[in-house]
């Protein structure tokens, strides 16, 4: 099944690289994900073969005046006939009823939107400075999450949602709040709300629709666009996001890539080695050496600490650890090492691997 991003005008070059990176990092491997554009979504059979449609963050006004009115009018059919949208900042904006952004400025965009998964409307900025494809007006927004805990998320011109009042509180569910009260840089006229809704699940027909205001997808170790701001509160609560962003996806019957937390991707390490001259095949035979040292310091850093006291730790040249218990070796770790050459690149990958903990090592 296909995970079909939306890319076309309008659509933030940032949002689009988060958010495919995200997609690919998180979704089991049986969805393929791809980019997808205007002239596709009006003219192609795209729905068959479709398990969610994903527009990122960008300019929702570029959406309506290319996706509407055919493109809009599929995406309606495929949501009621049991189709997933998921909707990020411009996104959600665009799937709403109406869309109120910056009312009264030069960046205003005011009126009625088609798809309206969500009865109501989109509103934003939480804050003052936005400017487009800039980060003046970039904030750590604080939110919460349906799994017990808040987090701070990337926040740049989003919206929050206010549901129309005949509207039938059975059709939506608020999933993730702002916490304003515990904010700063939030424009006067909000300070009177504690909480406002951020991301929401909306019904519609046989499917939904998640729609959310800020950037779930945004990765703080991935470069964002001239990578000036301050994201450290960001950093400090990422396992909870990722978290959410996974959340999300269970929310629209995706599979998630599920990894333990002692394999979890983003928590491998790469160095960078940067030759400053060229080697010849002879002379690059001679890095996997280099490559075998990290294990004697592995070895040397378990006996200079106190957990490890007590236990004889001991290496097998080249590449393997073990540890003795009751006169007995235990393998507990090692090296993988794989090397190769495309031309003149050669690729060293190597990874530390700890394993087989569970031996009655206390």
């Amino acid at each position: 099944m296909n995970v079909l991003v939306y890319d076309d005008l309008g659509v933030s070059t940032n949002s689009l690289k988060h958010t495919l990176y995200s997609l690919k990092l998180y979704l089991n491997k049986k969805y393929d994900v791809h980019t997808v554009n205007a002239k596709q979504l009006c003219n192609e059979p795209w729905q068959d073969n479709c398990a969610c449609l994903v527009i990122p963050g960008g300019e929702d006004k570029f959406y309506q005046s290319k996706l509407h009115p055919v493109a809009t009018e599929k995406i309606r059919n495929y949501i009621f006939q049991g189709g997933k949208y998921f909707g990020i900042c411009a996104g959600g904006y665009f799937a709403s009823g109406q869309i109120e952004f910056e009312r009264d400025t030069s960046n205003s965009v005011i009126g009625e939107r088609n798809l309206k998964f969500f009865k109501g409307k989109a509103i934003g900025c939480l804050n003052e400075g936005f400017e487009y494809k800039k980060e003046s007006g970039m904030m750590q927004v604080l939110v919460s999450s349906p799994l017990g805990h808040h987090f701070y998320a990337y926040y740049n011109g989003g919206c929050y949602f206010s549901p129309w009042q005949d509207v039938d509180v059975d059709s939506f569910e608020i999933i993730s709040e702002y916490q304003i009260n515990l904010m700063s840089g939030i424009k006067s006229e909000l300070n009177k709300f504690k909480t406002l809704p951020a991301a929401i699940c909306c019904k519609y027909g046989m499917g939904r629709a998640l729609l959310v205001g800020f950037h779930p997808e945004y990765d703080p170790e991935i470069e964002w666009e001239d990578n000036l701001f301050d994201n450290t509160k960001i950093v400090k609560t990422r396992k909870e996001s990722n978290e959410f962003f996974i959340f999300l996806l269970d929310k629209l019957n995706l599979s998630a890539n599920l990894a333990t937390e002692i394999t979890y991707l983003q928590k491998n390490m790469t160095i960078y080695v940067y030759v400053m001259k060229k080697y010849s095949r002879e002379e690059i035979k001679a890095l996997p050496a280099q490559v075998d040292s990290s294990d004697v310091i592995f070895v040397k850093d378990m006996k200079k600490t106190t957990d490890f006291d007590g236990l004889a730790v001991f290496i097998k040249w080249p590449n393997d650890i073990y540890a003795k218990k009751d006169g007995k070796l235990l393998k507990i770790g090692g090296i993988i090492v794989n090397s190769t050459f495309d031309g003149d690149l050669f690729t060293l990958v190597v990874g530390n691997l700890i394993f087989n903990l569970s031996q009655g090592l206390d």
